[in-house]
């Protein structure tokens, strides 16, 4: 994997800033040719429609000389020409594909720095909707907006994502593909005021770009000219060598020079881009840790730093996409896939559990692992003592709430094992709380109730209880 020290020091800087957003990052074909989705190439579809256009007789064969049948702009011209519209090469496009296209690591931590609000804009040039997908993976819902064309221009407000030359589900006649869209037909349009907007901040980061883009190589040399701060980076995993070489590309265009360009793959440049935030999200979580300890036991208060750094880093390590799902099934968010460390009183709720869990590893001396599921499990000299789930209902819950979803989670994740749920912020008692009954048969008689659950009916404890009186911990496990 790249090193974050290959990536400019001003980059690493922007995305922890306070107020953030300062970013603006385009996508171009090589994002969505990684596995997955692992689509083909412009140069591999526009051979491939073209031939189909030949064998339906929609195009003569000879209408294009061979090394033209690989460029999609040509076919695409030729098309228009022949037919007065570009339909007929849309619709021999792999459509289907585009919109059901799977997001990859790179996508979904694109949209997770936009949630923390490190990234302001994402572009995509690409006509497939993988960063659809990723923001609803991620649960984005009403967080980041999506600007696919003329008719919601006024939603380019950071954090957005933008389509600058359409998505594969809008009209076929208005995606941006032939030469006159792509070189002139942006000027004074839509897409002109778009590039301007989402290019208009301090960095620029374009990724998986190879031919030139008209409307962007244009604006991004507009916007240094006019403001010296002005940074732009290209990531590509073809070496920079490679694109002058060809007759035209996005590298010259753009005026890339040596020092703003990065050879590395989409999702390995991102995962270091993740890396470096999370990496910051623990230090504010340690920070945190500090500040609301209340112990005055040395043995306490000694090492408390790297105790929680350890058993962060034990499992979860800086990987920002486990950070966010951690956070939120402890949580208790709706979408348990993410939840950013940046919302609300997040930070501060994390921290109380953090603290709770390096008690527990303290008064029962052993070690905590939290597993990607968010269940904690503690272990002792390699035996594994317990498996815990904690939750903070950040005031809104109640434990009726998470009885039924504790033992489901048991069942789901086969935490057979799970003897604990341990809960702040919620309303309610949790000493009064029964096994729930049997959704699936709500004729299950109480004797097979009991053999729904063989391990151990599972304690409810309050948090905030534990951590005040640390001797109760010996009630857990």
């Amino acid at each position: 994997m790249t090193s974050t020290s290959q990536i400019p020091t001003d980059v690493l800087k922007a995305l922890v800033e306070p107020g953030g957003a300062q970013i603006t990052l385009v996508l171009g074909a090589g994002c969505s040719m990684e596995e997955p989705p692992g689509l083909k190439s412009a140069k591999v579809l526009a051979k491939e429609a073209y031939s189909r256009l030949v064998e339906e007789d929609v195009l003569p064969e000879e209408t294009l000389e061979e090394n033209e049948r690989w460029d999609l702009t040509k076919v695409a011209d030729a098309v228009e020409t022949q037919t007065d519209s570009q339909r007929a090469l849309t619709e021999r496009l792999p459509v289907t594909k585009f919109i059901n296209a799977t997001c990859n690591d790179g996508h979904r931590i694109a949209v997770a720095l936009m949630l923390e609000g490190a990234i302001a804009h994402v572009v995509t040039l690409n006509y497939d909707k993988s960063m659809s997908h990723a923001l609803s993976e991620l649960g984005a819902e009403d967080k980041i907006r999506t600007v696919w064309g003329p008719e919601n221009r006024d939603q380019i407000q950071a954090p957005c994502l933008v389509y600058l030359h359409r998505k594969a589900d809008s009209n076929h006649e208005e995606w941006i593909i032939t030469e006159e869209d792509l070189k002139d037909g942006w000027k004074d349009e839509w897409e002109d005021l778009a590039a301007l907007q989402t290019l208009l901040l301090p960095i620029c980061i374009f990724a998986g770009i190879g031919s030139p883009v008209p409307v962007l190589t244009t604006k991004i040399r507009e916007v240094r000219d006019a403001q010296d701060d002005v940074q732009t980076l290209q990531i590509d995993p073809v070496a920079r060598s490679e694109h002058l070489s060809k007759e035209v590309s996005f590298t010259e265009e753009a005026e890339i020079s040596e020092d703003q360009f990065l050879q590395k793959g989409w999702s390995d440049f991102m995962n270091h881009l993740g890396e470096r935030v999370a990496k910051s999200q623990i230090r504010e979580t340690i920070e945190e840790c500090d500040d609301l300890n209340r112990h005055d036991y040395e043995e306490i208060e000694r090492g408390l730093r790297d105790r929680v750094q350890d058993i962060l880093e034990r499992r979860v390590g800086f990987d920002i996409l486990r950070l966010g799902k951690i956070r939120a099934v402890w949580l208790n968010a709706k979408n348990p896939k993410y939840v950013a460390h940046s919302e609300g009183d997040n930070v501060r709720r994390f921290a109380m559990l953090m603290l709770l869990i390096d008690l527990i590893e303290l008064k029962k001396d052993c070690i905590a692992i939290i597993e990607e599921n968010g269940i904690v499990k503690f272990y002792r000299d390699s035996t594994h003592l317990a498996s815990v789930q904690v939750v903070h209902g950040k005031g809104g819950d109640w434990w009726e709430d998470i009885d039924a979803q504790a033992y489901h989670n048991r069942q789901k994740t086969e935490v057979l094992s799970s003897t604990s749920v341990i809960g702040y912020g919620l309303s309610g008692e949790p000493d009064q709380i029964d096994l729930p009954p049997d959704i699936a048969n709500p004729n299950t008689s109480d004797q097979d109730k009991d053999s729904i659950m063989d391990p151990p009916k599972l304690q409810f404890e309050e948090g905030d209880a534990l951590y005040s009186n640390p001797d109760q911990i010996d009630r857990l496990f």
